[in-house]
């Protein structure tokens, strides 16, 4: 027969309670022994449930900023609610099924097992050694691995993050959710639905960066590259977004319809454009890139170097962009804004309601679409003239839009 000692309510073999409500009486404000089972307890303030090897807990409600529940080796607790600032802590041995984080935190050690948790505004942890098995993650909710998950789905505002050491497998994400592989971690199966997004990052511990390599971003997926995350020999197909928000993307091939972001601290080297586009924005930094097809577009702050532009290909430097090294084949086309260096090529006056109307329209659309990061979006077009360079003409040097270079020879015009 369950009994009280000391402000506790002890549970033990044989005892079932139900609907009592436990806050700041004691060091556990219940504790339920082998062979006792608590049902559908409140657990609030600084309230306390202790569950012992061999005790079980159901539908416990948790909640207020120092309430908790203990699970120790051998316990069970079935269907609990962790609201905001409280806590559920899962130790080895112990097994945690069904529960919904709410705001709250569950805490999965080494060697002890959670099943079917939803993860809501709170928040996950799986510590090495841990087993977190069919974890739903939505609406700001974030599981964090250190240990193994299995079968996660995220989705809508949902994080599933494997940091260094830890292993997801069999993950699902669906429109709105993440998932985050920071350095050293491991990402044997996962599956990312139209409007899901893969973030590569490094692991703030140990600053290890992760590295994806061969990886093709599909229609209507994001792969976001972020501090010390690199992604290598990359493929972006039609409707797929690449972001290098400080991080790097090397070896990129951009097809029709696809886009490589360069934001703020970003970098990218050596993408090929093969009808699709790369946009650099303020603080971002390309080399090397050959455009075969569609167009890279230079922003305000941004820099671009050695940039080869093929049949077909434009490049567009906006105000204050920067482009130098560039190299305009026959077909290719610059339009210059900004400060442009590279060898022969034939500049052209463009007026601003014609051609640079049309790239501002394009850009504009994309540029809200695609980056996250634009803290100058820069308007080509905005101004009275643009330069329009081709192949097989004279050298411009630091041009602007304040210097317009004519044809070949003679027809010269210093500024």
């Amino acid at each position: 027969m369950a009994f009280d000692f000391m402000g506790v309510e002890m549970i033990m073999s044989g005892d079932v309670v139900s609907g009592l409500v436990f806050a700041n009486a004691g060091i556990y404000d219940a504790a339920v022994g082998s062979g006792g089972l608590l049902i559908s307890a409140v657990v609030s303030g600084f309230g306390q449930v202790d569950i012992s090897s061999g005790g079980e807990a159901i539908g416990t409600f948790i909640y207020g900023s120092q309430a908790f529940e203990y699970v120790a080796g051998g316990g069970l607790t079935i269907g609990a609610q962790v609201g905001s600032g409280s806590q559920e802590e899962v130790a080895s041995g112990a097994v945690s099924s069904d529960a919904q984080i709410i705001g709250g935190t569950e805490i999965v050690y080494g060697g002890a097992l959670a099943f079917d948790t939803t993860v809501s505004a709170g928040r996950q942890e799986v510590g090495v050694g841990g087993v977190a098995s069919g974890t739903l993650i939505v609406s700001g909710g974030t599981e964090t691995v250190y240990g193994l998950s299995i079968g996660a789905t995220a989705a809508a505002g949902g994080v599933e993050e494997v940091g260094f050491g830890g292993t997801a497998t069999g993950v699902t994400v669906l429109s709105g959710g993440t998932i985050q592989l920071d350095g050293g971690a491991t990402a044997a199966t996962y599956t990312i639905a139209s409007g899901g997004t893969l973030r590569i990052s490094e692991d703030f511990r140990t600053q290890n960066g992760y590295v994806l390599s061969g990886y093709a971003v599909g229609a209507g997926i994001t792969l976001d590259v972020i501090y010390g995350g690199s992604a290598v020999n990359t493929t972006v197909d039609s409707g797929g977004d690449l972001i290098a928000d400080f991080g790097l993307a090397s070896g990129t091939t951009v097809l029709g319809g696809g886009t490589l972001v360069v934001s703020y601290g970003g970098s990218a080297a050596g993408t090929i454009l093969s009808g699709g586009e790369e946009i650099v924005s303020s603080g971002g930094a390309v080399s090397g890139t050959s455009i075969l097809g569609g167009e890279e577009v230079i922003l305000g702050n941004a820099v671009a170097g050695g940039t080869t532009i093929g049949a077909g290909g434009e490049q567009i430097v906006d105000f204050i962009g920067v482009a130098f090294g560039t190299t305009v084949l026959s077909g290719g086309l610059e339009i210059v804004d900004g400060v442009a260096s590279a060898g022969a090529r034939d500049v052209h006056k463009m007026n601003q309601h014609l051609r640079a109307l049309e790239v501002t329209q394009k850009l504009v659309a994309k540029a809200e679409a695609s980056m996250r990061t634009l803290d100058q979006p820069g308007h080509v077009g905005d101004h009275k003239a643009s330069i329009i360079a081709e192949s097989d003409d004279a050298e411009v040097g630091c041009q602007r839009r304040e210097r317009i270079v004519g044809d070949l020879g003679s027809r010269r015009r210093n500024p």
